[in-house]
């Protein structure tokens, strides 16, 4: 993770990191998403982090996995 931090605060880099946001903004699956993110600012990010959330967690159960097992590893 620090790696990823350094790449970031890097300004040799910087060039490199806006060309891969640029292909990323412009990538048809993340497209909408990226863009109800920037209009709805934090709290569509939150609405967006509650719903994936929600579905993985319902992915885990329906896998099996105890309920209260899913519930601590989403709540920590």
């Amino acid at each position: 993770m620090s790696q990823m931090l350094e790449s970031f605060t890097n300004p040799s880099q910087k060039d490199q990191i806006e060309e891969r946001m640029t292909r990323i903004r412009e990538d048809p699956s993340l497209k909408p998403i990226l863009e109800e993110i920037e209009s709805g600012g934090p709290a569509a990010m939150m609405r967006l982090v509650i719903i994936i959330s929600s579905i993985l967690l319902l992915l885990a159960y329906k896998n099996g996995e105890k309920l209260e097992d899913c519930c601590y590893v989403l709540l920590s």
